[in-house]
């Protein structure tokens, strides 16, 4: 696992509310009510098409399971909740030093369910590293999944925020 992948997971169980261990705890309620956020995942898609054909899919795959993990929402539909559409809308790579470095910004639109009004807009951004002397040409599609779950794993709390701001209509 690259240095900053794994620094990054620490640093993301350090920072969220909820370890992976908490999302299998039960949730606090109120009148019987969960209070976790309904939030599921529209769609994903690679707008770089530097990534692959498969990109999309994996970056739906770990937005689902990073929101899944979070602790903060369910996935169990209610009357109402919120949808996200998911972009990787950059794709970098760049040699720094000893490391090569790839960058994945992604993209997220958060809408209010039913009526699919946007809410909020906000980028998440993660970087997979490897040492430069071992890098390989065909590692790059790797590191760019890497990449791009990492910035998955760190949206789960920016999104809590941004729902929680959002305007209480239905």
């Amino acid at each position: 696992m690259p240095l900053l992948r794994s620094l990054a997971v620490a640093a993301l169980l350090v920072t969220t509310s909820a370890s992976a261990d908490d999302a299998a705890a039960p949730r606090s309620t109120h009148a019987g009510r969960d209070r976790r956020v309904y939030l599921t995942v529209a769609s994903a898609v690679d707008q770089t098409r530097r990534g692959g054909p498969q990109l999309g899919e994996q970056l739906r795959a770990a937005m689902t399971d990073a929101i899944a993990r979070s602790g903060s929402f369910t996935q169990r539909s209610t009357a109402g909740g919120f949808t996200v559409d998911a972009s990787v809308t950059a794709l970098e790579h760049r040699v720094d030093g000893r490391f090569d470095n790839v960058t994945a910004e992604i993209s997220l639109i958060i809408a209010r369910l039913p009526q699919k009004s946007i809410v909020g807009l906000t980028k998440v951004t993660a970087t997979a590293q490897w040492l430069h002397a071992y890098y390989k040409p065909e590692m790059e599609r790797d590191l760019q999944q890497q990449a791009v779950e990492g910035a998955a794993q760190g949206a789960p709390p920016t999104l809590l925020a941004v729902v929680r701001g959002a305007p209480n209509r239905r």
